[in-house]
Order: structure tokens, then C-alpha cells, then sequence
């Protein structure tokens, strides 16, 4: 799913501050009443996945870029003995999380079919990293930000088969949905990701890094049960197929 650019020999790897998930801001509205663009026309009424915050808007303040700095943080501070990223049951979906929104990973793509279940609070927004590559000057990814964005675009580009279904209804993710996050400082734990990866990145802070991701934010669920299925086929750059089903209960 989202990989480590410098796993493989061509660029590699998947991935809210801990405790930092959300802020009592309200969310952007999806357009401006005055516009009559066609971007704005989807937001409003139009929009073929009206669960899906869309990509232009701003839920809780932030941007879809800001919010996937946010997303790979998270995923970066988590050990790999409990890193949501590798998790086959749903026992650490909750891990770091808190505030108005959550953060979903899907998995490695090492060819396993996760089933993770969880409960969440109601009210809460989840943003989705379906698949996307991380890249860092830590990591030999580049020396600059802009020759990560550059390595990190035919990887993302090429993947392939991109399936987000939410309580058996699919959604629609395009191109709109792929974004390169802000540049952002990510820390390190022991037994971190980087080291499962075979990699010797000693725990600290670095930056700066950068995603490429297509991303979602899903409104609220009502309370109950849902289904959430993500999908991507990496076999382009050398990964496998990374396939997520998640059961969750709204509190």
C-alpha cells in the first residue's frame, strides 16, 4: 500500500502528531454558493462521492496536504510491535488516535488480506491513506524536496486498481484524490518501521519528508456498524497487492 521510497532499489514504502488528530475548527464548506465552476458544482450536489470530503476543502482548518503530513507522522511514531500498519485484526487501530478525526492505514501489500475490527466515537471524520510513497532526505530519497516529489510521482502514478468501498458502495478515486502532502518532520521511535524495512534509521526526529498519497477524508459515520474496503495493486513498482476490509463500530 504505502511504501518506504528507498525499500526497493527504485523508490519504496507506505505510512496527527501523536494525540494531535483533529481540532474543534469547523469544516470549510465544500464551495462557495457564488461559484459556478465546475469544481464547485461537484462539491455541491454533484459531487459523485458526497461521504468523501472533498479534496479542495478544508475539514477542520486544514488541507488534504496538511492532513497527510499529519497522517505520516502518525504512522512513522508508531513502533512496528504496534504500528497500525501491520496490523491483521484491528487491535491498534486506535493507537495515537484522538479529537474530530481518526486516521486509517491500509497495509504493506505484502500479499496478506487484513480484517481489522474496531470501534470509533461518533462523530469522528477518518482520513484514508488508500496508497501512496513516502520519501525523505533521511532515507536517500533525495537531496531536496523537490527531487523527492519527483521520485515519489512515477511510483504513485503507476499503481493501479485503486478500489475505496464504504458499506459496499464504491467510490470514485481519482486523480483529484492524489496528493503530495506538505513537508514535515516526522520522529522515530525504537523498533521503528524504517528498521523492520531492513533500513538503519536510528530513532529521532527528521525532516523533512513527503507523501504521495491518494487520500480520503469520509464524514462521519452514523452510528452502528460499517464496512470499509481498500484496495491498490503496487505490482508496477515491485510490491504486491494491498487489500484492507475494516468492521467498525460507531459508538
Amino acid at each position: 500500500m504505502s511504501r518506504l521510497l528507498s525499500v526497493l532499489a527504485i523508490l519504496s514504502v507506505l505510512a496527527v502528531a501523536l494525540g494531535g488528530c483533529g481540532t474543534d475548527d469547523p469544516v470549510a464548506p465544500a464551495a462557495d454558493p457564488s461559484d459556478t465552476s465546475p469544481t464547485a458544482d461537484k462539491a455541491r450536489g454533484m459531487n459523485p462521492n458526497p461521504r468523501i470530503i472533498p479534496p479542495h476543502a478544508r475539514p477542520h482548518g486544514k488541507s488534504y496536504a496538511e492532513w497527510s503530513a499529519e497522517w505520516w507522522q502518525w504512522l512513522w511514531s508508531a513502533p512496528a510491535s504496534t504500528n497500525p500498519g501491520l496490523d491483521g485484526t484491528g487491535e491498534f487501530v486506535s493507537w495515537g488516535q484522538s479529537g474530530k478525526v481518526w486516521f486509517l492505514a491500509p497495509n504493506y501489500g505484502f500479499g496478506q488480506v487484513d480484517h481489522r475490527t474496531a470501534t470509533i466515537p461518533r462523530g469522528t471524520m477518518l482520513f484514508i491513506d488508500v496508497v501512496g510513497f513516502f520519501g525523505s532526505t533521511a532515507t536517500g530519497d533525495g537531496e531536496t524536496v523537490e527531487e523527492i516529489m519527483a521520485n515519489l510521482g512515477p511510483a504513485t502514478e503507476a499503481v493501479t486498481d485503486i478500489v475505496l468501498e464504504v458499506d459496499g458502495v464504491a467510490h470514485d478515486i481519482t486523480s483529484d484524490y492524489l496528493v503530495y502532502s506538505v513537508p514535515f518532520a516526522f520522529t522515530l521511535p525504537e523498533d521503528n518501521m524504517f528498521q523492520y524495512f531492513g533500513m538503519d534509521v536510528q530513532p529521532g526526529t527528521y525532516e523533512p519528508g513527503v507523501a504521495y498519497t491518494y487520500h480520503v477524508m469520509l464524514a462521519p459515520l452514523s452510528r452502528g456498524t460499517h464496512t470499509i474496503h481498500i484496495h491498490a495493486n503496487m505490482e508496477a513498482v515491485g510490491w504486491g497487492t494491498s487489500e484492507v476490509f475494516y468492521d467498525l463500530t460507531v459508538e
